[in-house]
């Protein structure tokens, strides 16, 4: 942790999985925490954890899929003096795109890119206007690495988040501002109710915890684009090597199966 210079964060989606870890390692690195998710009284239980770790929390009930959600944020990062932004908030379906509805084929645009996008940008002006040295992390995924059928939109919107982190990291550097993406693998989290419990069935799953400590660490290393654990580097290093029809293919096949489609 020695070059660890956080005091600060703002994360999203930090009523559960991922979101929850991010808030107690980050508040056993020093960091004071807002936390943000749309179940009040999941927030005020990690709020508690985070107090008995010694650091201040404050809690903000929103749903940042909505714009009047996210319009509730824009005042939170000069009031408590944000120094780190933690976008985890984020979800997706597995399904055929057909039977997926409308709202949560949007909704996963919304919130995944939309809203990661608009808090990123309020988290810039901040750090300009304050001349804060501050961070950003976002969570992308395994799937950004390719193309997925039964899961396209989610893995689209994620493909999103990992290209706009990269593009962002290299136009922020010079400022002071430091940006990373993370892109984990199946992960012990409520994903899985919102995604279905097909998505399940795809790969052994990685400890929420175990997956913050890699991402957390890697991101005080410097690295921009983080994988977490060793099955998820090895898929993402063939992503880079097979043709991306193969990779659509491949991945298909282990959907179809977890959904019982016929190929």
């Amino acid at each position: 942790m020695a070059d660890w210079h956080y005091r600060s964060a703002l994360v999203t989606g930090a009523s559960s999985g991922l979101g929850r870890e991010f808030a107690l390692q980050l508040a056993a690195r020093g960091c004071d925490l807002v936390l943000v998710a749309r179940r009040l009284d999941k927030l005020r239980e990690v709020a508690a954890e985070v107090k008995r770790a010694g650091r201040a929390a404050h809690v903000i009930a929103a749903d940042l899929e909505q714009a009047e959600g996210r319009a509730r944020l824009e005042d939170a990062f000069a009031k408590y003096g944000i120094d780190l932004l933690v976008n985890n908030a984020g979800y997706g379906r597995v399904g055929h795109f057909e039977e997926i509805s409308r709202a949560d084929a949007g909704g996963q645009v919304e919130l995944n890119c939309r809203a990661l996008v608009e808090l990123t940008h309020l988290a810039v002006e901040h750090y300009r206007a304050s001349g804060t040295h501050g961070g950003i992390l976002n969570v992308a995924s395994t799937a950004s690495f390719m193309p997925v059928p039964y899961f396209a939109v989610y893995a689209a919107t994620k493909a999103f988040v990992r290209s706009f982190s990269e593009g962002l990291s290299y136009e922020l550097a010079p400022k002071g501002i430091t940006v990373a993406a993370v892109c984990p693998g199946a992960a012990e989290t409520e994903f899985f109710v919102r995604a279905g419990e097909e998505a399940a069935k795809l790969q052994k799953l990685m400890s929420a915890r175990d997956c913050v400590q890699i991402a957390l660490r890697k991101f005080g290393e410097g690295r921009r684009v983080i994988v977490t654990g060793g099955q998820n580097e090895f898929l993402a290093t063939i992503s880079r090597i097979l043709p991306r029809e193969w990779l659509a293919s491949g991945a298909g096949k282990i959907f179809s199966k977890a959904l019982k489609t016929p190929r």
